[in-house]
């Protein structure tokens, strides 16, 4: 699928999402996230957030240019009542954080 370029002054946020991967129900919400938080607060090296569908499959990608971009996604995201596998101040697998769902309790229940 072609990425979707969201601009706020000189920085630049660019999601994308991945052909024949299944997404999230609440994808819309997790693109509204994308679109709210793209602001012209500080510069520096590339972010990128991937985001993981309930089957374990990534199916979208965000990538940013600034740290304040990158903080307001990942806090919107947490909102939406996704987790971040990735620990540390690391990256994983080229990405600096992996949201997806929380995995299920023990009792098979879905966690709100």
């Amino acid at each position: 699928m072609k990425p979707s370029q969201i601009e706020r002054g000189h920085h630049t946020v660019e999601t994308k999402r991945i052909q024949g991967v299944e997404p999230l129900p609440i994808d819309k919400k997790v693109l509204a996230v994308a679109r709210k938080n793209a602001s012209e607060w500080d510069c520096g090296d590339r972010w990128r957030i991937a985001i993981r569908n309930a089957a374990g499959a990534i199916y979208r990608t965000i990538d940013m240019d600034s740290m304040g971009i990158y903080s307001s996604i990942e806090t919107g995201l947490y909102a939406l009542g996704l987790r971040n596998e990735v620990t540390g101040n690391r990256r994983v697998d080229g990405f600096d954080a992996i949201f997806g769902p929380p995995p299920p309790s023990p009792s098979g229940d879905a966690q709100p």
